[in-house]
């Protein structure tokens, strides 16, 4: 039987300047967690927030590691354009 909530790895990072008044974070986590019914699950997710409002991106029952590891490969891939963008004379 496996120990409760297992952590493989967990991060939270602030996202603002230590002196900002804002509170935007990023956490990555991954690990077993007991669930109500006494089974072992694996947990995937990152949540990304601010003062306004989350988001919460999980691995789902039916997602393979591999699907949610394209789902956080597509995500990367529009920030880096957003950034482009946002760095060029066009924005």
């Amino acid at each position: 039987m496996k120990k409760d909530n297992i952590c493989y790895y967990n991060t939270c990072v602030r996202l603002n300047k230590e002196d900002s008044p804002s509170s935007s974070s990023i956490v990555c986590y991954h690990g077993d967690i007991k669930r109500h019914d006494s089974t072992n699950e694996e947990c995937m997710f990152i949540t990304i927030s601010d003062c306004y409002g989350k988001i919460i991106l999980h691995k789902t029952s039916y997602d393979t590691k591999e699907d949610f590891i394209e789902k956080i490969d597509k995500i990367i891939e529009q920030l880096v354009k957003f950034k482009e963008h946002l760095v060029s004379d066009k924005a």
